[in-house]
């Protein structure tokens, strides 16, 4: 990808393809500002709940999307991003019919003023041969609807897979040469992207593949869980094999900073310390610590942050650091729009610490006032819908493929302890509950 200078530049972006309520306006463009300083070079935007995007694709956008888009698109060339929109028609696609409204909802986007198009097939039913050929059918059309200074990427029904389905094989076969092809890696939600999988997709498809990343993105069974942590690793050799990544972030635009800004560093620079670029991320927002320390699980690495975990043990002996730590609490020096966007889970933070307090507290001999009932507190705090210090429960995306069946993997279900469950847990069992 070239850039505004001529220079060729790595394709970066940041994807806003969740599910729920799209950004607001003014947070996108402050988003898309942003970008720049994280290492990011484009922007693609394809929120699944925008009813012009995937449920009523058909109906032109009106005017006030595009006075929105048409402000997007000047900021991302302000700030040398380039902006990537898209559509999803799949849902009730209508192959011999359907091609010139595809084409002219396109155009609206082409005349604008955008060269970065695509069509998504994906999280609809599946399919073989027949679906892909129809799919790759209707890009085929689009891409022949309009100039040809367009870029065009599609993503398929199977875009979690090790290998080149029936289906994906369809789909290359009718997809016109220029048009690449998106994907998550071997699953939806990759624990690992082996460049081994990369390089025979791209080469049993015949052509260029982009990662697309599902981290830090939270939604459906992840949306307890804010991912705050360190970048999930992947293998330095994926980056020469496919054509760019692209990190799919939550619907949280400050909150996905974080993830967004340590994914990029491990892609630019996989040499680099994850834990250590994590901690320098963090550290950059004031007053984000606490929060961020007791929201770094992700799915391959769902307990409690190390070091408050090690504090657990000495802290039953006396040893005052993990009680210090929650003691100071969550809020201090949080500028007040991170604060309100955080706020749900500022305040599991606040309940957990809580209870953790009393826990320590009552080895010590000291026992809970009678606003505080332990035994109605804590299992309160398994119904919560917001999670801090640990995975207790949740669902990512991790899949399987029995041939060309997807299937759910039994590692796409988190249960785990979290710091406060270890915490009283251990503290219960010193304080010796009566028996008989």
């Amino acid at each position: 990808m070239m850039s505004e200078s001529g220079v060729i530049r790595p394709w970066v972006a940041a994807i806003e393809g969740f599910y729920g309520p799209p950004l607001d306006h003014d947070a996108r463009m402050d988003l898309l500002r942003w970008l720049p300083s994280a290492g990011f070079t484009a922007y693609s935007y394809g929120p699944k709940d925008d009813p012009f995007h995937r449920d009523q694709w058909r109906v032109p956008y009106p005017a006030s999307h595009m006075a929105q888009f048409e402000e997007m698109l000047a900021v991302a060339r302000g700030a040398d991003i380039d902006l990537a929109m898209t559509l999803s028609p799949g849902l009730d696609w209508r192959q011999g019919e359907d091609e010139a409204a595809l084409v002219a909802k396109l155009r609206q986007l082409y005349d604008l003023g955008l060269r970065d198009l695509g069509v998504q097939w994906d999280d609809i039913p599946p399919g073989g041969e027949d679906l892909g050929r129809t799919h790759g059918r209707a890009v085929a059309a689009a891409v022949a609807g309009l100039p040809d200074d367009v870029r065009w990427m599609t993503v398929g029904v199977d875009y979690a897979t090790a290998h080149a389905t029936a289906y994906l094989k369809g789909l290359a076969a009718e997809l016109p040469a220029e048009v690449s092809v998106a994907w998550t890696g071997p699953t939806i939600t990759s624990p690992d992207v082996p460049a081994v999988d990369a390089q025979r997709l791209a080469e049993e498809l015949g052509r260029p593949i982009y990662l697309g990343d599902n981290f830090p993105v939270n939604d459906l069974g992840m949306a307890s869980i804010l991912h705050l942590g360190p970048a999930p690793h992947r293998d330095p050799a994926t980056r020469d094999v496919v054509a760019g990544v692209g990190f799919n972030f939550m619907s949280r635009p400050l909150a996905s900073r974080i993830g967004l800004a340590v994914s990029a560093r491990h892609w630019l620079d996989p040499s680099e310390d994850r834990e250590a670029a994590w901690r320098e991320v963090v550290g950059s927002v004031a007053g984000l610590e606490p929060l961020a320390r007791s929201c770094r699980s992700w799915l391959t690495d769902p307990g409690p942050d190390p070091e408050l975990l090690s504090w657990v043990d000495p802290a039953l002996a006396g040893d005052g650091r993990l009680a210090g730590f929650l003691e100071a609490g969550c809020r201090d020096g949080l500028a007040t729009d991170w604060e309100a966007e955080l706020e749900p889970w500022l305040q599991a933070w606040e309940a957990e610490a809580t209870v953790m307090g009393a826990a320590i507290a009552l080895l010590r001999g000291v026992m809970p006032g009678p606003e505080l009932d332990l035994s109605v507190a804590w299992p309160r705090l398994h119904r919560r819908d917001q999670q801090v210090f640990g995975i207790r429960f949740a669902l990512y995306g991790v899949t399987w493929r029995a041939g060309d069946v997807q299937l759910p993997h039994p590692d796409s279900v988190v249960r785990g302890d979290n710091l406060t469950d270890i915490l009283l847990t251990r503290a219960l069992a010193l304080l010796g509950p009566p028996t008989g």
